[in-house]
């Protein structure tokens, strides 16, 4: 027989060997479940923490990957803008040289249709002077292509770099509205 002193009391018992056995795993259970309780807290706030460290990793690792993806997207519209405002450039530029082309085109029109003009009127006055019975008529035909050089301007005659053949060109047209058929070699005689 066992004797236990009662921690209360401070009184001594006897107890047999059975009833110490019941005595002894009733504190064994008694620790050992509050043991394994305090072992599954532990555990389970290991695995919170664990949880939350690989959330975060996780997190962090996905802002990175999202800053890197927005850089290169900057960079991308960066370029492309670039490109864009070259190519815009350039194609202003294409439209300003053909502005200019256009222009000069006009500008060498006006003055074929103006020197046509003058040899006309040279022939006209060459014929007046072999034949006073075509100058009336030669005179309105005259002054219809000094009211109306927009006539030439808008024929579209093929381009040739001579300019001789040009005005040949212009000046045949002229003299075919003109009512006699006045060469240049006629008005010279």
């Amino acid at each position: 027989m066992n004797e236990i002193i009662c921690p209360n009391c401070k009184k001594a018992f006897k107890v047999d060997e059975a009833g110490f056995a019941d005595i002894l795993k009733q504190v064994r259970d008694h620790q050992f479940e509050k043991e394994l309780t305090n072992r599954l807290a532990l555990a389970e706030n290991e695995k919170d923490s664990a949880v939350k460290l690989a959330e975060a990793n996780i997190k962090n690792s996905l802002q990175e990957k999202l800053t890197k993806k927005d850089k290169e997207l900057i960079e991308l519209k960066a370029e492309s803008s670039n490109e864009l405002a070259k190519i815009l450039a350039e194609k202003e530029l294409e439209i300003s040289e053909m502005k200019s082309k256009i222009q000069n085109s006009e500008t060498e029109k006006k003055l074929e249709v103006s020197e046509a003009i003058k040899i006309i009127e040279k022939e006209r006055d060459s014929c007046s002077s072999s034949c006073p019975s075509c100058s009336p008529r030669l005179a309105m035909a005259a002054n219809s292509l000094r009211l109306k050089p927009s006539i030439f301007l808008s024929c579209e005659t093929p381009r040739v770099n001579n300019s001789d053949s040009m005005t040949n060109g212009y000046s045949t047209r002229i003299r075919n509205l003109s009512p006699c058929a006045v060469t240049p070699a006629n008005a010279r005689q």
